[in-house]
C-alpha cells in the first residue's frame, strides 16, 4: 500500500503542506497495461452521493454512512480532491467516482443527502477506445435513492421507479 509520503515509482510529487483531506496515488507502470472491458467515470454535483454496484456485488462509493471501495484501482471522493490529472475537476461541492474495470452491466445509485437538485455526468471508455457519455439531472430528497441501470454493451440506461417505502419516507 502506498501513502502520500511514499514517492517510489511516482512520476513526480508535490508538497501541499497537509492542505487536503485525502490523496490519490498513481502507480507508474513499466509496461503499458492492456485491459478488456470498460472504464467508468462519474461526476455528480448537488445534494447527492454515488454508489456503483456490479452484478457480483462489488461496490464503489457511498454506502450506509461511509465510503466503500471493493475494486482495485477505483476511487470515490470530493471532486476538489480526486480527478484524472490530479487537478481540481471544477465541480466544487461535487463527488467523483472512478472505476478502472467496470462491468458491462451495473447500477449507479444517486443517494439524496438533502432536498435539492443534482447534475450527473457519466463517461465510459471501452477496450477499443470508444467513449460513451450520459447526462442526467433531477431532484433528490434526503435518504431517497434513484437507481440507474447501465448496459454499456447496448448503451441502454434505465431509471428505477421510486419504491412505496421511499414514497412513505418522503411523506414523513
Amino acid at each position: 500500500t502506498k501513502t502520500a509520503n511514499d514517492t517510489t515509482g511516482l512520476a513526480s510529487t508535490t508538497n501541499y503542506g497537509n492542505s487536503f483531506d485525502s490523496v490519490r496515488v498513481f502507480e507508474i507502470l513499466s509496461e503499458p497495461e492492456v485491459y478488456s472491458g470498460y472504464q467508468a467515470e462519474v461526476y455528480v454535483k448537488g445534494t447527492a452521493e454515488l454508489l456503483y454496484k456490479d452484478i457480483v456485488g462489488n461496490k464503489v462509493g457511498y454506502s450506509e454512512g461511509s465510503v466503500v471501495i471493493d475494486l482495485e484501482r477505483a476511487s470515490y471522493g470530493n471532486t476538489e480532491v480526486i480527478s484524472l490529472n490530479g487537478a481540481p475537476a471544477g465541480l466544487n461541492g461535487g463527488k467523483h467516482l472512478l472505476v478502472h474495470e467496470a462491468s458491462e452491466t451495473f447500477t449507479l445509485d444517486v443517494i439524496g443527502t438533502e432536498y435539492g437538485p443534482f447534475e450527473l455526468e457519466f463517461f465510459s471508455i471501452d477496450e477499443n477506445g470508444e467513449i460513451t457519455t450520459f447526462e442526467f439531472s433531477g431532484t433528490t430528497t434526503a435518504g431517497i435513492t434513484t437507481t440507474f441501470t447501465f448496459n454499456l454493451e447496448t448503451g441502454e440506461v434505465t431509471e428505477s421507479e421510486i419504491t412505496y417505502e421511499q414514497f412513505l419516507e418522503i411523506l414523513n
